[in-house]
């Protein structure tokens, strides 16, 4: 089910020309807009936690996939 509503929620944001024109000025601001349409594809997800950022790091066999630290650095 999860998998349609993140089509659902992206067909939201794609359609949207407002959304679509939607620009930022600084750093935070485009955090922000990342995190509000991720909490827009991925609301019939909770368990996701849509809009934020992973607690934890995310790992490969041959190493960081996703390092929680990057958030810090402003990546």
């Amino acid at each position: 089910m999860g998998d349609t509503h993140d089509v659902r929620g992206t067909f939201e944001i794609c359609s949207d020309n407002f959304e679509l024109k939607r620009t930022v000025s600084t750093p935070e601001e485009f955090i922000e807009l990342l995190q509000n349409r991720h909490a827009v594809i991925l609301r019939g997800r909770p368990d996701k936690e849509p809009g934020l950022f992973k607690k934890t790091d995310k790992k490969t066999k041959s190493g960081c996939l996703y390092s929680n630290d990057a958030k810090s650095t402003g990546i």
